[in-house]
């Protein structure tokens, strides 16, 4: 008779007995992994807080809403210079002259300067033209932009009484037959002339030495040439 089933019952007792008195190891749990996202703080440093850019320093100014205030006016045998709706209207009744207004902070300048305006021909001979007037010592030495009526811009100078013609009068396409704002740029060594924004020259400059600016009006053959100026700004050249 074979006794294997009797072993097997026995060896069955056995691990039932071990089981029950906790002899044999508890099964090893399962291992889950935890994926632990770390916060790391980041400090943002602020951009720096830029100063607001200021436009450069104001020498004159005059949009004649209220008069000419120091802009100098008069009548003359030959010309009248008056505010008048609102501009500073210079009417030159003689042929072969020049009429000029200018401004106490304009009489001479020892430093570049930027001068915008807005100029009008109200009635205008063929060869009249307004003129900003710079680098004026006396009537021998200064230099000259022009504005023409039919939209032509020149540049010459005077020297020692001599004149020459740096740009000759030629029509611009920015220029139009009514009002024009024109600047123009005096850095001490060159010169730079914008019409309603668009550049007209920029070009080197050296001749005469500094001096005052002032406005004109140039006649020739003809006379009775009524021009008006408006919102003009004389500033110091940013740097």
């Amino acid at each position: 008779m074979s006794h294997r089933p009797a072993f097997w019952l026995a060896l069955a007792l056995v691990a039932t007995v071990a089981l029950s008195c906790g002899s044999l190891p508890a099964p090893t749990p399962a291992v889950q992994t935890v994926e632990v996202t770390r916060l790391v703080p980041v400090t943002i440093t602020p951009l720096p807080t830029l100063p607001p850019t200021l436009p450069p320093p104001l020498i004159a100014a005059g949009d004649f809403e209220s008069g000419a205030g120091e802009w100098y006016t008069g009548t003359f045998d030959e010309s009248t210079i008056s505010a008048s709706d609102g501009q500073l209207v210079i009417h030159v009744q003689a042929p072969n002259w020049i009429a000029t207004s200018g401004h106490p902070d304009l009489d001479y300048l020892d430093a570049p300067f930027d001068l915008t305006l807005s100029v009008t021909a109200l009635e205008s001979p063929p060869d009249s033209y307004a003129a900003v007037d710079f680098r004026w010592y006396d009537e021998d030495n200064f230099a000259e932009f022009g504005v023409g009526a039919n939209g032509q811009v020149a540049l010459g100078i005077q020297f020692d009484g001599q004149w020459t013609q740096i740009i000759s009068w030629s029509r611009q396409p920015a220029m139009t037959r009514g009002t024009n704002v024109v600047r123009l740029v005096d850095e001490g060594i060159r010169l730079t002339a914008y019409a309603n924004g668009t550049l007209l020259f920029d070009i080197p400059f050296v001749d005469l030495a500094p001096g005052g600016v002032s406005i004109g009006v140039v006649t020739y053959d003809e006379g009775n040439a009524r021009w008006a100026f408006d919102d003009i700004v004389v500033r110091e050249v940013g740097r």
